[in-house]
């Protein structure tokens, strides 16, 4: 204990010495004060990270009361406010790449008929992410992307060289050789076949092991069963709680984070 006493001791002499040698000069003076004071500011009240005041564009094709209360939440607060209200989810494109919107809902048409029915209504959400999860998980260079085989991948478009890299990499195909529907949703059996395309592309080592195969594996379309027996065995995919797949369903954000990250 003595030793430690000493020691510390020792160390409080050379700090004040130092504090004084700092001090006395003008110079270090300011170059210690200045940027804690000027940080001091910026964090503590120019720099804001809350949600405040985005920016987004509706696309109501329900048209209904229940749409109609969902948007009027979003627009009751702080967080979001409405630029536009569109009739097509081909205009989101033009509002996301201006930057006029960092958002877009989509509500599809049968919104208020599945909520009658006691069903879930999901709806869409789309994000100014400027990037796609597996262009960027492989760290791909899309500036030799900017146009592609989709006639409806317009040219210009901020998800334009990810989609026609992606194409061109034989990560994923079109609906026909030359439309790639880029505003349809995603089933888990389609997100199955991209990740398991990347990980052939990119030589990513899926482990083996045994599983218990899906209780509806005899749904799951023939061009994705390979994809997805392959995933679940190594431990990417793992379906449902009660051991079903569910390949036509859409595949979430939170899922496609927790499979990526798996992967």
């Amino acid at each position: 204990m003595e030793g430690w006493a000493l020691f510390l001791q020792q160390l409080l002499v050379i700090c004040r010495k130092e504090i004084f040698n700092i001090w006395k000069d003008p110079a270090t003076r300011r170059i210690v004060v200045v940027p804690a004071i000027v940080l001091g500011f910026l964090f503590g009240y120019a720099a804001n990270y809350n949600l405040k005041d985005a920016p987004y564009v509706a696309v109501d094709m329900s048209h209904s009361q229940a749409s109609g209360e969902l948007l009027s939440r979003f627009d009751g607060t702080s967080l979001f406010h409405a630029v536009a209200y569109l009739s097509s989810p081909d205009e989101i494109g033009t509002y996301i790449t201006r930057g006029d919107a960092v958002m877009a809902i989509t509500i599809p048409q049968d919104f208020q008929n599945r909520l009658d029915r006691g069903d879930t209504a999901p709806v869409q959400i789309i994000t100014d992410g400027r990037n796609t999860m597996i262009a960027g998980l492989a760290g791909a260079d899309v500036s030799g992307y900017a146009s592609g085989p989709f006639d409806d991948v317009q040219a210009g478009s901020w998800y334009a060289p990810y989609v026609n890299w992606a194409a061109a990499n034989h990560i994923v195909s079109g609906t026909s050789a030359t439309t790639f529907d880029p505003n349809a949703t995603i089933s888990r059996q389609d997100m199955a076949v991209m990740l398991y395309n990347y990980a052939q592309r990119y030589d990513v080592t899926l482990n083996e092991q045994a599983v218990t195969p899906f209780t509806d594996e005899s749904a799951i379309a023939d061009y994705a069963l390979s994809a997805v027996q392959a995933l679940h065995r190594a431990g990417v995919i793992s379906g449902m709680p009660d051991g079903s797949f569910q390949p036509q369903a859409t595949t979430t954000r939170e899922q496609a984070c927790v499979v990526l990250c798996a992967l």
